[in-house]
């Protein structure tokens, strides 16, 4: 099976189904939709969604956006684990944390991550936007 990784930005802008996400970006959540790919979220990331709702008071907001994913069989939650911390450990190009910890789970699946990160695509060469 064909794998995605899905960033921040292009998660919340697919579940507030923004303008802002790119056609190849949106492609790529139709193609999960259609059971053609597995789109792959890291936990990190549902960590740094939780923390934007928080600064803009819409914290309530979070566990809704779980129970959605997880209602959503197209989304398959990573989990950091030791394999994870292992590979993160190797990256020393990027400097946001976050970023280091999605790159290194692409990297272990061979997956594309769906990303507007500028520094994660210039860094990492599989990437959708």
């Amino acid at each position: 099976m064909k794998y995605y990784i899905v960033d921040t930005h292009a998660l919340v802008w697919r579940l507030l189904q923004s303008k802002k996400l790119s056609i190849k970006a949106n492609k790529a959540f139709t193609e999960g939709i259609e059971g053609k790919t597995s789109l792959i979220i890291p936990a990190i990331v549902l960590l740094e969604v939780m923390s934007v709702l928080e600064k803009y008071g819409m914290e309530d907001r979070f566990l809704e956006i779980l129970d959605d994913i997880e209602r959503t069989p197209m989304y398959e939650i990573c989990s950091i684990n030791i394999e994870v911390l292992r590979e993160t450990a190797k990256i020393k190009d990027i400097e946001e944390l976050h970023d280091r910890v999605i790159v290194a789970i692409a990297r272990m699946k061979n997956a594309a991550i769906i990303t507007k990160d500028r520094e994660i695509r210039n860094v990492y060469p599989k990437t959708i936007w």
